[in-house]
């Protein structure tokens, strides 16, 4: 009898462990498995919001922006069409980099030049493409429009040359009251309600791209966080970041009590991530682009593709590539996953 049972004992305890042997872990090493939670279909408009385009998008510079029910793409051209691609309508032979479609029109720095002969200015038109209006002369990036304000980074005390130092301007969005709102050259910035949150090099040390505040006016800069990083971006309550000092991975910190610093992908050297419906859209140094639940609790492959300059407007993510420095190629893929559809492409004269 006593035989018997541990026979029984050891068969079952083998049996036990075969199975486990072929769990897969949830972890991000395993990003390609197909988890039970279900991607969303489609993103939220933002035509209640005062933000001309999502942080997410403009962080990544932004070709595509949601709003009141139509995607609109600045890429070789304007266009708008509907989220599932239909009534494509052509704007603007005008386009640019960090659209920003708001009730008063359509806002992006200008790259309509091509290759060697963008100027990069801020130019604001209709939702038609009619009344373009230039609104300032600078070199202008990090564009963000946010209630009757466009927030901008230039060349220090208005200088029209290509300085790679910027600092931040903000103006009213017909150009006028035009002001300088920082002395200190910054890489990127955020707006949250009515404060910004930027990045700049750190004063006593050789260290870059540290975590600072301010008021939306400019005044009261102070260090936030001390810690590099980049695509410093803004979620529920939460910083989001790639941190440059543990190999690239993706973090999150609250902004209420700055604590607990929390690892949200593992995965080492992200690239680029945007937010949409409770998750989080990434990718890494692979072909592939991949989705993890902002909880870092479920993760998977959507696509054998990977861009860059990723950002999501209507049901798609979409993502700009090209084999050479002046193909340009903007392609979108399914938020729940799948193929990529081609959505325009051209050379850069």
């Amino acid at each position: 009898m006593t035989n018997k049972i541990w026979k029984y004992t050891i068969i079952l305890c083998v049996a036990i462990f075969l199975m486990n042997c072929n769990l897969v872990p949830n972890t991000d090493e395993n990003i390609q498995q197909n988890n039970e939670s279900s991607l969303p279909s489609q993103n939220v408009t933002l035509s209640n919001t005062p933000y001309g385009n999502s942080i997410s998008n403009l962080v990544n510079c932004a070709k595509v922006a949601y709003y009141d029910g139509w995607v609109y793409v600045s890429y070789g051209s304007t266009f708008k069409m509907k989220p599932d691609g239909s009534q494509r309508q052509h704007i603007s032979d005008r386009w640019g980099d960090y659209i920003n479609v708001t009730s008063e029109g359509i806002f992006f720095s200008d790259r309509s030049g091509g290759y060697r002969g963008s100027s990069f200015i801020i130019v604001r038109m209709n939702h038609d493409g009619t009344n373009i209006q230039q609104l300032n002369r600078q070199f202008s990036h990090r564009l963000t429009v946010k209630d009757d304000w466009v927030f901008y980074t230039a060349p220090p005390d208005f200088s029209l040359d290509t300085s790679p130092d910027s600092v931040l301007y903000r103006m009213k969005t017909d150009g006028s009251q035009c002001v300088q709102i920082c002395n200190h050259p910054i890489s990127r910035f955020l707006i949250v309600n009515d404060e910004i949150f930027y990045l700049q090099n750190h004063e006593s040390e050789s260290r870059y791209n540290i975590i600072y505040e301010m008021d939306i006016d400019g005044s009261k800069g102070q260090l936030f966080y001390d810690l590099s990083v980049e695509s410093l971006q803004y979620q529920d309550g939460w910083l989001y970041f790639i941190n440059r000092e543990d190999e690239g991975r993706l973090y999150r910190l609250p902004l209420k009590d700055k604590k607990p610093l929390e690892c949200i992908v593992s995965v080492p050297y992200i690239n680029e991530f945007a937010f949409n419906g409770g998750w989080i859209y990434y990718t890494i140094d692979d072909p592939n682009t991949y989705a993890i639940e902002i909880n870092g609790d479920s993760s998977r492959k959507i696509s054998e593709r990977r861009g860059v300059h990723i950002g999501i407007a209507g049901n798609h993510l979409y993502c700009e590539g090209g084999r050479y420095v002046r193909d340009c190629v903007l392609d979108r893929i399914p938020l729940s996953g799948g193929d990529e559809e081609l959505v325009v492409s051209f050379t850069l004269h």
